[in-house]
């Protein structure tokens, strides 16, 4: 029966009826004791609605059921937040970080608060503060990270992503700050520091999947289509309808001298999905250069007709 109410109400919110939705589950309150999934959806309808008493009660209520559950108490204070309670939010954050010192997830909030509601520097001061206190905490070093990412801090980031990588370089988030460190190596071009930590991330873990496919994208920038081919072949042969890499591919093979088998994966990619135009571009440019002129002017004419407005 819970889940009937939660579909009927659902129809109603989806709609922007909120208050039908509310009044669907307050009925069924009647016949039906709701557990889990209805109340929390119930709370977030009478936080819509503005009315976050009835939000706070309701769950409160879960969090004496359910002492240990996180999310509970973050969706309290999203209420607070989404209802204009900036203040009521900061006060609870603060008491549940006492309460709980070791939940990273209250100080990862609170920074991402400050963010929102105050200044880049007060998160940033907060998270820093943080990490002198528990400096082998993962999470709090990448939030740190993300945040100056985020703001166009990039040297800072780098600089916190690649103290977080040697932490513990065989911890899993420490790869993890190692990939997003590469990422923004790419970014600058600097494809040499890249491979550098795709090397590390890849020797690792060899499945990540991610780590290929930037070191693929960095060897296709340096010219070294071979070495592209290898790594861009794994992500397609695991992902074959992620149609970026499957383009990519296509750019190495011609690289590579290698047309036939370009033009092979090329159709593999157009089959998914016809109208997926970066692989169009990357022919007709092919062709140009390969003076096929017949074939170019094919794909000049597909872009054309489908993206007029887009210089090819």
């Amino acid at each position: 029966l819970q889940d009937g109410y939660i579909l009927l109400a659902d129809v109603h919110a989806n709609q922007n009826r909120t208050q039908d939705a509310i009044d669907i589950f307050e009925e069924g309150s009647k016949a039906v004791s709701f557990k889990g999934e209805a109340r929390l959806r119930l709370a977030n309808l009478y936080s819509i609605a503005g009315d976050t008493d009835k939000a706070e009660t309701l769950l409160r209520t879960l969090m004496a059921e359910e002492p240990d559950e996180t999310s509970h108490k973050l969706r309290l204070v999203d209420v607070y937040l989404k209802n204009g309670k900036v203040d009521k939010a900061e006060t609870y954050l603060r008491e549940l970080m006492q309460g709980d010192p070791e939940i990273v997830e209250f100080r990862l909030a609170l920074a991402n608060l400050l963010k929102e509601q105050k200044s880049f520097h007060q998160a940033e001061g907060f998270l820093r503060q943080c990490i002198q206190e528990q400096p082998e905490i993962f999470p709090l070093r990448l939030g740190l990270a993300d945040l100056l990412y985020a703001e166009g801090h990039v040297d800072a980031a780098a600089q916190v992503y690649a103290e977080t990588a040697e932490l513990d370089p065989e911890h899993p988030q420490a790869l993890a700050a190692r990939q997003y460190l590469a990422r923004i190596y790419l970014e600058r071009k600097e494809y040499g520091l890249a491979l550098e930590q795709l090397d590390r991330i890849l020797e690792r873990n060899p499945t990540d999947q991610a780590g290929h496919l930037m070191r693929g994208r960095a060897y296709l920038a340096l010219g070294m289509p071979m070495e592209a081919i290898a790594d861009l072949r794994i992500v397609v042969d695991q992902q074959p309808d992620f149609l970026e890499a499957g383009t990519d591919l296509v750019r190495a093979h011609f690289m590579n001298d290698e047309p036939q088998i370009a033009e092979y994966t090329a159709d593999q990619v157009i089959s998914r999905d016809p109208d997926f135009l970066p692989i169009r571009k990357v022919l007709a440019q092919e062709y140009l250069r390969l003076k096929r002129w017949n074939k170019a002017l094919n794909q000049l004419q597909y872009l054309a007709d489908k993206d007029p407005d887009s210089p090819v």
